[in-house]
């Protein structure tokens, strides 16, 4: 290398004025997409009723409007349930004498499953149904909990029967 390039190469900086300028704007642009992103996207979707469903078939629905557990016909025996407040708890009983205990914020519009008699770590009492879509899935009862809202019914009312 020849003294007038070393010079040169000396002369300009790493980074040049117009550089910083547009490095400064793309990492504007990409916080700036990101906050909308996280802010549209965080809103969660509320949960207007519970789908119940054991062994694929749907046993009950909890309606958080009317807070009444509304079971399907002939399976009214599996369920009781009570309500001091806002909470309502749900008691889940199988066939084979096994049950869940479901735990409903009617304010907050949330499902947890409290308690469950499994013997297989009862991994089901570490879910939660914050938002709609969400499950809690109890696989030695054949299980499955799913908050869901009028929309993805295609209508505004709850048909059992």
């Amino acid at each position: 290398m020849s003294l007038k390039e070393t010079k040169q190469v000396r002369k300009n900086k790493f980074f040049s004025r117009w550089d910083l300028i547009v490095y400064a704007v793309l990492l504007l642009a990409v916080v700036l997409s990101v906050s909308l992103l996280l802010v549209y996207t965080s809103e969660p979707i509320l949960i207007d009723y519970l789908e119940i469903r054991s062994d694929g078939d749907r046993i009950a629905v909890y309606d958080f409007e009317s807070r009444a557990l509304q079971a399907e016909t002939g399976k009214e025996s599996l369920f009781s349930t009570e309500t001091q407040g806002d909470e309502t708890r749900i008691f889940i009983y199988t066939a084979e004498g096994g049950f869940n205990l479901l735990t409903v914020d009617n304010a907050a519009r949330t499902a947890d499953m409290s308690d469950a008699d499994c013997s297989a770590g009862k991994d089901c009492t570490l879910m939660h149904i914050r938002r709609a879509g969400q499950t809690i899935v109890c696989v030695p009862h054949g299980l499955v909990i799913e908050g869901k809202t009028y929309s993805e019914n295609g209508g505004g009312e709850i048909v059992v029967g």
